[in-house]
């Protein structure tokens, strides 16, 4: 009893195409997801289609923004107001307007991040051929209780450097 080629790829084929199409309809979904955010951030214009990650980013500002409306933390001063006010939803335009302008460019920020200064934190990367780069360490991080402290210090270092050899890296704790 031989099977026919056809019939095989027939369940194959009809898993294929369910699973693009549910996946065609996951990006719809998404997608009017983040237009429905978009709508609802003020001083963007609706005409505007924002990538991704700005509506993101400006939907963190706006919360952000809400927030500190809510606690009552900033107070708005300009050179034509005798006594300051507290900041309000209108004060958002700016930080929207200056989100919108800013260009995504991850080229830029990943040379930005390579630049940054070497001294910021607690991890110490050494290198036989690049300079010393201090990287933070977090103080508690969600998985860990408050009753732990804080997380010691570990230093990656290089073994003994041969041209020859791949450069490899191990982790050592020094107090």
């Amino acid at each position: 009893m031989t099977r026919q080629s056809s019939s095989s790829s027939s369940p194959d084929e009809h898993r294929r195409l369910r699973s693009t199409l549910k996946e065609k309809k996951r990006n719809i979904e998404i997608n009017d997801a983040f237009e429905k955010l978009q709508r609802q951030l003020p001083h963007v214009p609706s005409s505007t289609r924002l990538p991704k990650i700005k509506t993101l980013r400006l939907a963190l500002k706006y919360i952000e923004h809400l927030n500190t409306i809510l606690n009552g933390d900033k107070q708005i001063m300009s050179d034509y107001m005798t006594s300051p006010r507290p900041l309000c939803i209108e004060d958002f335009a700016a930080v929207a307007m200056q989100e919108m302008q800013i260009r995504n460019s991850y080229t830029d920020r990943a040379r930005a991040e390579e630049g940054a200064t070497s001294n910021v934190g607690n991890v110490r990367i050494t290198s036989s051929s690049s300079p010393i780069h201090e990287l933070p360490t977090p103080e508690s991080p969600p998985y860990m209780g408050s009753s732990m402290g804080p997380l010691p210090s570990v230093y990656l270092q290089p073994p003994s450097y041969s041209p020859y050899q791949q450069q490899g890296y191990y982790w050592s704790s020094h107090p």
